[in-house]
C-alpha cells in the first residue's frame, strides 16, 4: 500500500480542485463523506461542479471512490473520457476496475489511477501504461465517524423521492433493476419506521440491483443504502446520508448486507456482521485487502 487517502489528499492543500463524486446510493455517500473530510483536512480549496457547468482545462480533478468503472456504459467511464485529457491532473480515488482497458489506455502520465483491492491493482498495472497506478484502501475506511456524527444536520431530505428522480439517480450510477427497488420511492414512512425502532434485532440489508446474487431475499429485506439515498453532494447531503445509514446500523444488534459499504460502515462501528458477497468479486477483493484483519466482528461468508 503505498499511502493512505490522507496523507495523498494532503498534496493538495491550498490548491484548487474539482471533486467529482462517484454518484449512487447511500453507501456512496460514505465514500463521499470521508472524500470531504479528507479534503477539508488538507485546505484543499475544493468544488462539485455540476459536470457540464465546467471546463476541464488545467484543472486538478479528483473523481470518488467507488465502483463505477466496469465496462463503457458506466457513469465514470464516460465522465473520465471527458476530462483526462486536458485536465492539469487526474486523480481516481480508491476503485474497482475492470473491462475498461480501451480507457485506460489513453490516460497519460497526469493520471493516477488508484485501486482499493489487489484484484484492479492488477489488472491496472499489467497493462501498458503511461499512467501512475496506486493501491490504497477504500476511501469510506478512512471515515472519522465521530465526527461525522457529532456535526449537525444543514440538510432535510424530502419526505418523498419522486419516481424519475429516484430512477435518474440509480441508472446515472449504471443501476439496472428499477424495478426491484420502486417500494422505496417513498423512503420517509420507511426512514420514521427505523428511526422509531426499539434498539436489538437483526437487519438483513441485501442489495436488489444489478450487482443482487441468487441468495434468497428475507422477507423482512430493507436495501438500506436506497432508503437513504439523498446524494453525493454537496457536503450537507453527503454527510446527512451517511450519518443517517450509520445511525440507523448502529441500531441493530447483528447486520447481515452483500453491500460493501454498509459492511464497512459496520466495521467502523464495531457492529457484528455477516458479509455477503456481490455478483462479482469486489466484496470479496475489498475484504481481504483490508477489512479481514481489521474487523474481527465483521464474518466473511463467502
Amino acid at each position: 500500500m503505498n499511502a493512505t487517502i490522507r496523507e495523498y489528499i494532503g498534496q493538495f492543500t491550498g490548491r484548487d480542485v474539482i471533486y467529482l463524486p462517484n454518484p449512487g446510493t447511500a453507501g456512496d455517500s460514505v465514500s463521499a463523506a470521508a472524500t470531504y473530510q479528507a479534503l477539508d483536512r488538507a485546505r484543499a480549496r475544493y468544488r462539485t461542479p455540476r459536470l457540464r457547468a465546467f471546463n476541464p482545462a488545467g484543472q486538478f480533478i479528483i473523481y470518488g471512490g467507488g465502483g463505477n468503472l466496469y465496462g463503457r456504459s458506466r457513469y465514470a467511464y464516460r465522465v473520465l473520457k471527458r476530462v483526462h485529457g486536458t485536465a492539469k491532473h487526474l486523480t481516481i480515488l480508491p476503485h474497482t476496475i475492470k473491462d475498461v482497458d480501451d480507457l485506460l489506455s489513453e490516460f497519460g502520465s497526469n493520471v493516477t489511477v488508484i485501486a482499493r483491492e489487489r484484484v484492479t491493482f492488477d489488472y491496472i498495472s499489467n497493462l501498458p501504461r503511461r499512467y501512475e497506478t496506486l493501491l490504497m484502501d477504500d476511501v469510506a475506511l478512512s471515515l472519522d465517524v465521530e465526527a461525522l456524527l457529532e456535526e449537525g444536520d444543514r440538510f432535510n431530505p424530502p419526505a418523498m423521492l419522486a419516481d424519475f428522480v429516484i430512477s435518474r439517480l440509480l441508472r446515472s450510477s449504471g443501476h439496472t433493476g428499477f424495478e426491484n427497488v420502486k417500494r422505496y420511492l417513498n423512503p420517509g414512512p420507511i426512514a420514521a419506521e427505523l428511526k422509531a425502532r426499539p434498539p436489538g434485532g437483526v437487519l438483513n440489508c441485501f442489495r436488489l440491483d444489478n450487482e443482487a446474487t441468487d441468495i434468497e431475499i428475507p422477507p423482512d429485506n430493507i436495501d438500506l443504502p436506497i432508503v437513504f439515498m439523498y446524494g453525493v453532494a454537496p457536503p450537507p447531503v453527503a454527510n446527512h446520508a451517511a450519518r443517517s445509514l450509520i445511525e440507523t446500523l448502529a441500531k441493530f444488534d447483528e447486520v447481515r448486507t452483500n453491500r460493501l459499504h454498509v459492511a464497512i460502515a459496520c466495521g467502523l462501528i464495531g457492529k457484528r456482521t455477516l458479509f455477503y458477497p456481490n455478483n462479482y468479486y469486489k466484496c470479496e477483493a475489498v475484504w481481504d485487502f483490508s477489512m479481514k484483519d481489521r474487523f474481527p466482528h465483521v464474518t466473511w461468508m463467502g
